[in-house]
C-alpha cells in the first residue's frame, strides 16, 4: 500500500510491507492514520499505521475506500409473537440401537448381542446383553440403566453369569474347577468427574450384593462397598505433552459370613510429541481378612461385558494368558507403553503371592496392543465402548516362547 500528498503534489511512497496482501484500506477521522486489513498465514489481522507528522492531514478521507460499500437496507420492525409455553424434557425421546461384541483370547472366546436404548442428550440410558461363551468364556446376561441428568451420576446394573474357567484351553496350568461358579448380582453406584484445570478428577462409589454357586462349594452370599478415586492428565493440543495418571481403589466386603478387604493402586507416568510416546505405569494390589477364592487378585484373562468392572476388580486382565492362572492375596505389576509412529509397544510383568510367602516369580510379556476407551455418545446411539486387539510373546515359564493373540469389544452404558 502506498501513500501520497492529498493535493497529489508529491509522488506515492510505500508505507507498507506484506509478503501475502493489504487490503479494505480506511483512514481515521484526522487523517493521520489507516486502518487495513493484513493476509497472515492464520488469517486476517486488523492492523493501523500512521500517516505523517503536522498539523494537515496526510491522507483525505473521501481519497478511502475507493469503492465505498452499500449501505444496508434498513431492517424491518420485528413483530412480537406470543411465545409457546415451555414444557419438561422429561426422559426424552429414546432411541434404540442393535448392539454386537463379543472377545477372543486364549482364556476362551464370547459373543454378545444386545440393545442400547437412550434419549439423544445422553441422561437415561439402558444397555442388554447376553453373551455365549465357549472354550472357558462367560455365558449369561446383563441390564444396566444410568442417569446422568445430575452432577452425580446414578447408574443400577443385574448380572447373571456363568464363568467356567476349567473348561479354557491349559486350564490344567491354571485354577481350574475352584474358580468355576454360577453368580448372580446387582450393583448399585454414584460416580463425579470434576475438570480442574488439565487436570480430570474422576469419583466413584457403590455397593454390590451377589449370590455364587460354586462348582465344587457350598453357594453363599458376597457384599460389599466400594470407592475409587483417579486423576487424569487431560489431552493437549501442543506437540509436546505429559502423560499422568494416578487411580486408587478400595473394597471391603464379606463371602460367606467371613469379612475381607483389597486395596489397589496404579500410578503411571510418560510423555508423548506427536504420535511418539513413552510411559511407565505401577500397579499394587493386597488382600487382607477372610477372602474366598473369589475375592483374591487373579491374573490373566480378557474381560467382557458380563461382569461390571465393580465387581471384577480383582481380576487384573492379561489377555496373552489364561483367566486365573495367577491366584494370590497380594500382586504387583510394571509396564512400559512405547507408540512409535502410531505403533504401540508393550512389556509387562507380573507376580502374585499369599500372606506369609515370598513373593512369586515375575511373568513376563510383550508385544504390541490397541486398546481404545470412549464414554457413551448419544447423538450415534452408542454406550461406552472398549476395544482391545494385540498380539505378545509370553517370556517366562509355564508358556515361555508362546506367542498369543487376542481381540475383544466390549460394552458399558
Amino acid at each position: 500500500m502506498r501513500r501520497s500528498a492529498a493535493d497529489g503534489s508529491a509522488p506515492p511512497a510505500q508505507i507498507t510491507v506484506s509478503s501475502a496482501a493489504c487490503l479494505a484500506p480506511a483512514p481515521t477521522p484526522d487523517g493521520r492514520a489507516v486502518f487495513f486489513l493484513s493476509l497472515e498465514p492464520d488469517g486476517l489481522d486488523l492492523r493501523r499505521i500512521a500517516m505523517g507528522t503536522g498539523s494537515a492531514p496526510a491522507v483525505s478521507v473521501a481519497l478511502a475506500p475507493a469503492v465505498r460499500p452499500v449501505p444496508p437496507p434498513t431492517p424491518a420492525a420485528l413483530r412480537v409473537a406470543d411465545v409457546a409455553p415451555g414444557r419438561s424434557y422429561g426422559f426424552g425421546r429414546h432411541e434404540l440401537r442393535i448392539l454386537a461384541g463379543g472377545a477372543t483370547a486364549p482364556s476362551g472366546g464370547s459373543l454378545e448381542l444386545g440393545l442400547r436404548t437412550g434419549d439423544i442428550v445422553g441422561r437415561l440410558s439402558g444397555l442388554f446383553l447376553g453373551a455365549a461363551g465357549r472354550d472357558g468364556g462367560d455365558s449369561g446376561a446383563v441390564a444396566a440403566v444410568a442417569w446422568r441428568g445430575w452432577p452425580v451420576a446414578l447408574d443400577a446394573t443385574l448380572f447373571v453369569s456363568r464363568e467356567r474357567p476349567s473348561e479354557q484351553r491349559y486350564s490344567d496350568l491354571a485354577a481350574g474347577e475352584s474358580m468355576d461358579a454360577n453368580r448372580t448380582g446387582v450393583v448399585l453406584a454414584a460416580s463425579w468427574h470434576r475438570h480442574l484445570r488439565a487436570t480430570r478428577l474422576d469419583t466413584r462409589g457403590g455397593v454390590f450384593a451377589a449370590r455364587l454357586d460354586p462348582r465344587i462349594a457350598e453357594s453363599f452370599d458376597q457384599r460389599a462397598c466400594f470407592v475409587a478415586l483417579g486423576l487424569h492428565k487431560e489431552p493437549s493440543r501442543r506437540p509436546w505433552r505429559l502423560i499422568e495418571e494416578l487411580d486408587v481403589r478400595g473394597i471391603a466386603g464379606s463371602s460367606d459370613g467371613e469379612s475381607w478387604r483389597r486395596l489397589t493402586g496404579r500410578a503411571s507416568l510418560g510423555v508423548a510429541f506427536k504420535n511418539n510416546s513413552l510411559a511407565v505405569s505401577w500397579q499394587r494390589s493386597m488382600v487382607r481378612g477372610t477372602p474366598s477364592s473369589f475375592d483374591l487378585v487373579t491374573v490373566g484373562g480378557l474381560p467382557g461385558s458380563l461382569l461390571p468392572e465393580d465387581v471384577r476388580d480383582n481380576r487384573v486382565a492379561v489377555p496373552a494368558l489364561p483367566a486365573a492362572l495367577l491366584v494370590g492375596d497380594d500382586h504387583e505389576a510394571s509396564r512400559i507403553d512405547l507408540g512409535l509412529a502410531g505403533l504401540p509397544l508393550f512389556f509387562e510383568r507380573h507376580r502374585v503371592w499369599s500372606s506369609g510367602q515370598e513373593r512369586g516369580n515375575w511373568l513376563r510379556v510383550a508385544g504390541f496392543e490397541v486398546e481404545l476407551t470412549s464414554d457413551p455418545i448419544p447423538l450415534a446411539k452408542l454406550p461406552g465402548v472398549h476395544v482391545r486387539v494385540g498380539a505378545a510373546q509370553i517370556l517366562d515359564q509355564p508358556f515361555k516362547g508362546k506367542n498369543r493373540a487376542w481381540i475383544g469389544l466390549g460394552y458399558r452404558p
